[in-house]
């Protein structure tokens, strides 16, 4: 305080002085956000998991604060805190790891939070192309561009950094130029900065609140154990049982103010009794709210996949549900009754699989709303009982076929048979497709079926888009030229054999030997179309062999037919260029006799792909009335022959 003179009203100081607004902890803090929340958006639509981006966000948050502490801190905490993190999970390359660490120092540059004492550090009007180059980071990363975009733009804003340094003069005189836009400007400026102050009070209030509320949830528990048990922790230890008493005497200064001493504790077994009854019952309590949050947490993120990965892989695990399903939005399946549980349900199927002798894998019993699975046949929808000529249909394929994103009665083979016997055609289908399955496979469990079960009248394999893309998947390993039987299994169990067991994450020891000259893309569709025309061979060897006839279908995908009828995100624009020269060759290459579904759903009128190979269910009723069409002489051929013992 300054004393005035007399008279005067006294003047008073802070000392220190206050932080100005446009460098407050709020407006840091509230800039982290902004970068964050993209950066999250962006890493997760490169298929980063969750679990690995949330601890390096935290990271980066506590590299901002401690930037505001001291700038040589903070960057010494952001060489060591987030690349540590990120690197923690193997799937993190380098790019994303620098593109992370450099969103961060320059957000500290834009927002005033990292000022060194450099007598050249960038005037404000120099610093307004950081915040510029910064706000395009943010949009590039929102826009799903990819790393090279927000890094290029991150350098141009450290190369800004680095000329206001070098030439500081030239630079605010260069800047002073638009000191009357800036002016014109203003109103703007001071309406952005009162919006933020806002938001953030706003989020703060949000956040505050939220995090309280387990807080307070778990008062309440306490005080309702306490009720019941009739045991208060907080009790003062004034009874008799305590083994702690004051110390008496004249020492005004004690070395210890309580001594130790043993007593008769008169409180019998009924007190031990409710003390553990609440102990016991505030632990289950306080895992139970726990458990409930951090399952909130996980399905929050709105995404199909995370649901189902964090369910417990027990035998007895829950099924999901609507109340723990969290689908992501998606064009094509908007208007679908079974959406989102449907996904959450296929896609936790798909996580149980199994290895099998003939077919390398295969998938345990499932029964939920919409999928339901017994030992390895999928529910389909079966003609009611009737005095008709019934055919008994196999079924093959990947998850197409199967009935990926569809119910069990609504499902591609369900819809066969509905159309069929609307038709006054009883087609008992019987679905033994899995979701991955090459042609290989299905053809390999056709043949160890006809050992065990009585022959089918037909037998249908649906199948292609599986065949081409693991055949992609080997070539990028240096293995393009190899047609030998294919599963989606074959990386990891190669690796096993080849190297010995590992843990998950540990990368095998890298082998360069016997690695084959990559492949072009024409010729990875002739190499899996060659395996594709083996197996076709081989099915109709096996179904000449037990009186069955074969029918074998090159399925549709997204890259062959219009995009109009597919969602929005449901063919990245790597994948159309490589399908834009694979497509037309598996086309070319396809075996006689094999019908090509490619362009069956080139008519519809709506989006009907989720992605570039599932559709929903409208799309498989279309489908279905083609494949029914198609299937008509073998149906036909099969009526006319005679019934099967």
């Amino acid at each position: 305080m300054t004393v005035p003179a007399a008279g005067a009203a006294p003047r008073w100081r802070q000392v220190p002085g206050t932080v100005a607004a446009g460098a407050s902890w709020e407006t840091a803090l509230l800039a982290w956000v902004l970068t964050a929340l993209p950066m999250a958006v962006q890493l997760t639509r490169l298929q980063y998991t969750l679990a690995s981006i949330v601890p390096a966000l935290l990271a980066a948050l506590v590299v901002a604060l401690v930037v505001r502490l001291h700038w040589l801190a903070g960057l010494v905490a952001a060489a060591l805190a987030v690349p540590a993190v990120m690197l923690r999970d193997s799937v993190f390359s380098g790019a994303p790891v620098v593109l992370m660490l450099a969103v961060v120092v320059m957000w500290t540059v834009a927002t005033g939070a990292f000022r060194p004492g450099w007598s050249r550090w960038p005037v404000p009007p120099a610093r307004r192309l950081v915040v510029l180059a910064m706000m395009a980071v943010t949009a590039a990363l929102l826009l799903q561009t990819g790393v090279r975009v927000p890094a290029a733009l991150v350098c141009l804003a450290g190369l800004t950094v680095l000329l206001c340094l070098a030439a500081p003069g030239p630079v605010g005189r260069a800047m002073s130029g638009l000191d009357p836009v800036v002016r014109g400007a203003a109103p703007l400026v001071r309406a952005n900065r009162w919006v933020l102050e806002k938001l953030g009070h706003v989020l703060g209030t949000v956040v505050g609140v939220v995090a309280m509320l387990p807080v307070a949830l778990l008062t309440l528990v306490v005080w309702v154990v306490q009720r019941v048990v009739r045991f208060d922790p907080l009790d003062p230890p004034v009874h008799d049982g305590t083994r702690w008493v004051e110390r008496t005497g004249d020492d005004a200064e004690p070395g210890r103010a309580f001594s130790r001493v043993t007593v008769r504790d008169p409180r019998g077994g009924g007190f031990r009794t409710r003390k553990l009854a609440a102990s016991t019952l505030t632990g289950v309590a306080f895992l139970g709210i726990g458990a409930a949050v951090a399952l909130s947490f996980g399905v929050g993120q709105g995404t199909v996949d995370s649901v189902a990965a964090q369910l417990s892989d027990d035998e007895d695990r829950a099924t999901v549900t609507a109340a723990n399903c969290g689908g992501e939005e998606n064009g094509a399946m908007a208007a679908q009754e079974s959406w989102p549980l449907v996904g959450c349900e296929t896609t936790e199927f798909a996580l149980r699989a199994r290895f099998d002798g003939a077919t390398t894998y295969r998938f345990e019993d499932y029964a939920g709303t919409w999928v339901n699975v017994k030992d390895g046949v999928r529910r389909t929808w079966q003609p009611p009982p009737c005095d008709c000529r019934r055919l008994t249909v196999w079924w093959f394929g990947g998850s197409a076929a199967w009935g990926y994103y569809q119910g069990d009665l609504v499902s591609l083979p369900s819809q066969v048979a509905r159309q069929a016997w609307e038709q006054g055609i009883a087609l008992d289908i019987v679905n033994y497709a899995a979701p991955g399955w090459t042609l290989g496979q299905g053809v390999r469990k056709f043949a160890e079926l006809t050992t065990t079960e009585p022959a089918p009248d037909i037998a249908v394999f649906m199948d292609g888009a599986n065949d081409v893309v693991l055949q992609r998947d080997r070539n990028n390993e240096g293995r393009g030229t190899d047609e030998s039987e294919i599963a989606f299994a074959e990386s990891t169990i190669d690796k096993v054999l080849r190297y010995g067991p590992f843990d998950w994450g540990l990368q095998a020891p890298d082998r360069d030997e016997g690695k084959d000259p990559v492949q072009s893309d024409l010729q990875v569709a002739r190499h899996a179309m060659n395996r594709f025309a083996r197996n076709v061979k081989l099915g109709e060897t096996v179904a000449s062999a037990v009186g069955t006839t074969p029918v074998f279908f090159l399925q549709p995908i997204l890259p062959t037919a219009p995009r109009r009828i597919g969602a929005a995100n449901a063919l990245s624009a790597a994948d159309a260029q490589q399908w834009t020269t694979m497509s037309p060759e598996m086309r070319r290459r396809i075996p006689k006799g094999v019908v090509d579904l490619s362009d069956a759903l080139d008519d519809v009128d709506r989006p009907i792909y989720k992605d570039y190979v599932h559709i929903n269910e409208y799309g498989a009723k279309v489908l279905a009335g083609q494949m029914l069409q198609d299937l008509g002489p073998s149906i036909t051929a099969a009526q006319a022959a005679p019934a099967r013992d």
